[in-house]
């Protein structure tokens, strides 16, 4: 009868201590790189340009930016954005051609992003679901839903 207690509380501890690790937040370092900058020169300059919200690093162009990356005045009709954790880290012209590497505790995305298209190219979640979500392109940005990147709660989107 012992026996069967201690193995029913262990596992109801494991089963709680599973709740709670799912719970608690998640990717609260989170490193934004645009283009292949140098990760050493992001971990250099680590509380230099922190992103309000995410405790990470936004680089555009080998250049710390404060806040999220936001698009150009004279940016088109179509933007992409790009969230972590709720919270948006790049608003980019769609057609720009960039990289963007988010790394954070949680793992690793790279979103590819061409003149005509955007979409998740790498991540080390299991599965690679959001790998094999397709691409956003003008002719299916109003009709696609948003590709997600579950594990690591980033999101991408384009919005008019």
């Amino acid at each position: 009868m012992t026996g069967k207690r201690v193995i029913v509380i262990a596992a109801f501890l494991v089963i709680l201590g599973i709740a709670l690790w799912f719970a608690l937040p998640k990717g609260g370092g989170v490193s934004v790189r645009m283009d292949g900058e140098d990760p050493a020169g992001a971990a250099a300059s680590e509380n230099a340009g922190e992103s309000p919200g995410t405790g990470g690093i936004v680089k555009v162009d080998g250049e710390t930016v404060t806040g999220p990356l936001a698009p150009s005045a004279a940016d088109a009709a179509l933007r992409v954005v790009v969230t972590v954790d709720g919270e948006t880290v790049a608003e980019v012209p769609f057609g720009e051609e960039h990289r963007l590497e988010i790394t954070g505790e949680a793992g690793r995305n790279v979103i590819r992003m061409t003149k005509d298209a955007v979409w998740m190219e790498e991540a080390d979640c299991p599965g690679n679901d959001c790998v094999h979500m397709g691409q956003y392109t003008r002719d299916n940005w109003e009709t696609r839903q948003m590709i997600v990147c579950l594990p690591h709660h980033v999101s991408i989107q384009v919005t008019d």
